[in-house]
């Protein structure tokens, strides 16, 4: 039974209003939420060295883990006295299942390891999920940090507990306090006491509980205890008589940690307080309801102490829910205008508000039945379909208001399922480069087919209740006259471009470009005919010197401009956002407090811009501080946060002692790290299953490099991250034995004198109150004793005899060893670089060395390979990708005209389209990031509908039925009226996404992404309008 238009109409009304009672119910996130991949486990061994940790426990662990069904990965870290593994999973396989199986294997194995290895932890979330915090709150009050902490859990973390949707309530930053006993050890030296008389003291003091036996299934334990006197009187030592007590020759303070992690909002010390959302959960409504919690919790507070809320995501995604909606607004609006503008029908427009409504909150049904997320990237995947969502709605009432028939729908279906099929080889990207896209992607696909059913339905009813005529059968007598003038010299131009074809194949091969650029200089080894071949004509002196710059020039096409001179980025990147990113680290021997005393004067010099927002400070450790510097909105795009990084870099260069990096606002960068184990700007990677012998193949790129006068301080490491040194040092003691003899002295000897000067150790810990505090028994020199006292001062090593360490030795400093990093069992290396010389000299020059390590030096099961932190166009895997995007359109397209020649000609859009891109970025200078990647899948999916819509037309009129109503014969008279029939609504569906990308403009080109996305797809759409009207036609007879 066929409905009738009302019937219809009525039926999606219900739809919107379903949709429309749906939308509170979606999950409206900032950045997508993923299901965690990644277990890690971590342990420790005090005194070993990265070698032994490796050999010992991580290779043992390793061994047990990969046997484990479901593990995609497993890669190491061995260091100094720590190790860890990280275990990538495989897609679909539960996290739960696998973390209980390697809890199992650990349990095994354990009792196995060496002793002093720490028992391994993991590090995964139960569920497997990966959020991050929504809100942190700063708790400052006039007490000591510790008191703060329990406050804060006792009358705060308590009563946010209560609230739904809150998966963690997190406290951090506060510095736990500690006894400490300090002695002089030159005076415990002189009266025989030693200092692990007064740890030995302080623990018998401090008792402890031993089960001695059991009696009938139960323990007994013996309990001991020195309580009753006073902490100051434990005796220490009977020396000649005399009881030596604590307070005789020590120092006792009761004093806060010295920290070993610093975290700090605007420098000043504080609790934080951090919330973490469960999955799904509307992050605006959670945000809200904790701020009125806090709100009503701050009423109870206790003079001086005060709560402040120092992030908050809600005000980020209400920024960025503003901006896509300021976009989508725009994008509605000039669609709206273009399309009255272009019909001058007020129905013909409100049939188009309608379908877009209709579209929108139909499509929010399926989002909640999909559980699709709403954040930043779904939300412009909206902002971005609204435009070829109208297309389909154009092409549909244009046919529909002129025929009065629903045969453009095959032509319409098929120009969606292009692009459907163009965004769906998202899903085949890398994991790192999906996560973000998937949203995007499956948010736009479920928007086109929605506007596939309503052009179907809806429009046709609408139509039939509110008459419009076709966008062509407005025309009047004197656009018809120029409609036939225009088709005369069309018809010329065809049948001139028939009989030339070989013009546009030149035009079109030339201005696509051939890669001859990627061509190497010279084969190696010339194992065949070809191979010698090659090296004498391309190959050839003569070639490389005098034509290949030609060549390139003339046959490079714009994919020689594109690859060669716009600038690619290729890290998977977040959100925009205007921010400062300061990093500071200190040589090996320093201490995490004295880079915080650095870091706090840089700290001091930001506190004076009130236009800085917030500067949020972490140090970890001696070489690991950074601070991000966000700014107030009103200053945002200013050249106030330029000016700021260009005084940062100069005070960082004031700041001696210190290595600097200060990054952030443009792709300029400055860091000032020299010396040994720097980060180098070059690196080569080499992985193979002997560690001794991977570092030996290592040693000799290092030696065939430095050859090389351009390249400087290569070095070998474990692995590289920028601001991270390659390796560490330690002082090296060489020893005079034939002097020590003398003295009657043995390495031993020197050892205690020095671990007495240097002695750090905890005792035991003591009830203060309601809790345990530590007690440690310290050198009064620890903090003084350096180097220079070292080799400086007189040492009481031996009998009372004092000599200078500079007497019976001496001391250099020496690497200790790098990091062992290992993935899938095989050890990895890292030789790093610094390169004087063009990028493409660099380039040459590094892959030369592959070639030379991989072919010459290195034996099966070892590997030289390149780091590349750039969207290289040229990789294979997106040339495959974009193959694969061709083959599903040439699939899809043959189903739909039943022909195989005809898709070619609807692909030949393509790479006319390319062009386009090509060209924007090249004349523009814009980057090229994954948004110009996706660009070009978006353009290979939209680019082919014209050609589509034009041939489905010719078809159509092809037919005994059309061509005789019609009473044309000629195929190329045919090809025009179709052409005349759908030019106009090509161009609007052409010109209408444009315009919806317009608004993605508005934000400059440091939006990331979106920027490169929208030019890059504008381009490309522009530069097709030429391929539609002067090269689809001329390639044969249709």
């Amino acid at each position: 039974m066929k409905l009738s238009s009302f019937s219809v109409i009525l039926v999606f009304v219900v739809l919107v209003i379903v949709g429309a009672g749906i939308t509170p119910l979606l999950s409206i996130q900032y950045t997508p939420t993923y299901e965690q991949k990644e277990i890690s486990i971590s342990y420790n061994w005090a005194g070993a060295s990265a070698r032994v940790i490796e050999s010992e426990v991580t290779s043992k662990l390793e061994g047990v883990i990969s046997s484990i069904s479901g593990i995609k990965q497993v890669s190491s870290v061995s260091g100094k006295e720590r190790g860890s593994i990280s275990i990538t999973l495989k897609p679909k396989t539960d996290i739960n299942a696998v973390r209980f199986e390697i809890a199992s294997q650990i349990r095994r194995i354990y009792p196995k390891l060496p002793e002093g290895v720490t028992y391994p932890l993991f590090s995964a979330s139960y569920n497997g999920e990966n959020t991050s915090s929504v809100l942190f709150y700063t708790i400052n009050a006039g007490i000591p940090t510790n008191q703060i902490e329990e406050y804060a859990k006792e009358h705060i973390v308590k009563q946010l507990s209560l609230i739904d949707g809150i998966a963690e309530l997190n406290l951090s930053g506060a510095t736990p306090y500690f006894i400490e006993v300090s002695f002089n050890p030159d005076y415990l030296r002189k009266i025989g006491v030693t200092p692990e008389d007064i740890t030995s003291a302080i623990s018998t003091y401090a008792g402890s509980d031993d089960v001695i036996g059991s009696i009938e299934s139960k323990a007994i334990i013996l309990t001991t205890s020195s309580k009753g006197s006073k902490f100051g009187q434990i005796p220490i030592k009977n020396v000649d008589g005399r009881i030596i007590r604590l307070d005789d020759i020590t120092k006792t303070v009761y004093k806060e940690r010295e920290p070993s992690y610093y975290n700090r909002i605007n420098g000043l010390n504080t609790i934080n307080l951090s919330i973490v959302p469960e999955k799904g959960v509307n992050t605006i409504d959670l945000c809200n309801s904790v701020k009125t919690r806090m709100k009503e919790l701050e009423k109870e507070f206790p003079d001086k102490f005060s709560a402040t809320l120092s992030y908050d995501v809600s005000e980020e995604l209400k920024a960025e829910l503003n901006k896509i909606l300021r976009r989508t607004i725009l994008s509605f609006l000039f669609l709206l205008a273009f399309v009255f503008m272009a019909t001058r029908s007020l129905r013909y427009l409100s049939i188009i508000i309608i379908t877009l409504i209709a579209n929108i909150f139909i499509a929010f049904i399926f989002y909640y039945l999909f559980k699709l997320q709403i954040h930043i990237y779904s939300l412009a995947g909206i902002t971005v379909s609204l435009g070829m969502i109208i297309d389909s709605s154009i092409i549909m009432i244009s046919h529909y208001g002129y025929f009065r028939d629903r045969k453009a729908f095959l032509a319409i279906l098929g120009a969606l399922l292009t692009t459907i099929g163009a965004l769906a080889v998202i899903f085949f990207l890398p994991e790192e480069d999906r996560v973000n896209l998937v949203e995007f992607s499956a948010v736009i696909i479920i928007n086109l087919t929605v506007s596939l059913i309503i052009s179907l339905l809806l429009v046709p009813a609408l139509v039939d209740k509110l008459p419009v005529g076709g966008v062509r059968s407005s025309q009047n007598t004197a656009s018809l006259r120029r409609t036939v003038r225009f088709n005369k010299l069309y018809k010329r131009y065809i049948s001139f471009g028939r009989g030339h074809r070989w013009i546009f194949i030149l035009l079109l091969i030339f201005g696509f470009g051939l890669p001859i650029h990627y061509l190497p200089s010279k084969i190696e080894k010339e194992e065949s005919f070809w191979d010698k071949a090659y090296n004498k004509t391309i190959g050839s002196s003569f070639y490389q010197n005098d034509l290949k710059n030609i060549a390139e020039r003339v046959f490079g096409g714009t994919l020689r401009l594109f690859t060669q001179n716009v600038k690619t980025f290729g890290y998977g990147r977040e959100p925009a956002k205007k921010a400062i990113y300061i990093q500071a680290g200190l040589p090996d021997g320093c201490t995490t407090k004295q880079l915080n005393d650095i870091v706090v004067n840089m700290e001091n010099f930001l506190t004076q811009f009130p236009q800085i927002k917030m500067f949020n400070t972490t140090i970890s450790s001696y070489k690991n501080a950074s601070i991000e510097v966000t700014f107030k909105k009103e200053y945002e795009n200013s050249e106030f946060p330029m000016f700021l990084k260009q005084e940062v870099i100069a005070k960082a260069i004031d700041f001696g002692g210190a290595t600097w990096d200060v990054r952030g606002i443009d792709d300029n960068g400055f860091n000032n790290y020299v010396g040994s184990g720097s980060f180098g700007s070059n690196s080569i990677i080499i992985t193979g299953y002997n560690y001794d012998q991977l570092y030996s193949y290592c040693q000799n790129a290092v030696k065939s490099l430095s050859e090389n006068q351009r390249v400087s301080k290569p070095e070998i490491s474990g692995n590289r991250r920028y601001g991270e040194k390659s390796a560490r040092n330690e002082y090296f003691i060489d020893y005079n034995y034939n002097t020590m003899a003398v003295l009657g002295m043995t390495p031993a000897d020197v050892y205690m004198a020095l671990q007495d000067q240097l002695f750090n150790q905890s005792a035991a810990s003591l009830d203060v109150g309601d809790e345990k505090v530590p007690v440690k028994v310290v050198s009064s020199n620890l903090n003084k004793f350096d180097v220079w006292n070292l080799y400086n001062e007189h040492l009481s090593i031996v009998n009372e005899q004092e000599v200078k360490f500079s007497e019976i030795g001496k001391i250099e400093m020496r690497k200790s060893g790098n990091d062992i990093y290992k993935e899938n069992q095989q050890y990895r290396l890292v030789v790093s670089y610094d390169f004087i010389g063009s990028y493409e000299l660099s380039s040459r020059v590094k892959k030369r060395e592959i070639k030379r390590l991989n072919e010459e030096v290195l034996p099966i099961g070892y590997k030289a390979e390149t780091e590349d932190y750039e969207w290289d166009f040229s990789k294979s895997k997106l040339f495959l990708l974009l193959l694969l995007v061709i083959a599903i359109i040439y699939f899809i397209c043959s189903m739909l005209f039943e022909s195989l020649l005809q898709p070619l000609l609807i692909i030949l859009m393509i790479p006319l389209s390319l062009i386009g891109l090509f060209l924007t970025f090249y004349f523009t200078g814009y980057t090229f990031d994954q948004g110009g990647f996706a660009a070009m899948i978006m353009l290979c999916g939209i680019s082919v509908n014209a050609g589509i819509y034009i041939i489905n037309q010719y078809n159509i009129l092809k037919r005994p039925k059309g061509a005789a109503s019609l009473r044309l014969r000629n195929p190329l008279d045919l090809y025009i009226k179709a052409y005349n029939y759908k030019i106009i609504p090509i161009l609007l569906t052409i010109i209408s996404t444009v315009l919806g990308l317009l608004p993605f403009l508005f934000d400059g080109k440091d939006e990331q992404f979106w920027f490169s996305f929208a030019v890059g797809t504008m381009g490309g759409l522009i530069f097709s309008i030429i391929g539609i009207v002067f090269f689809l036609p001329v390639w044969r007879k249709i």
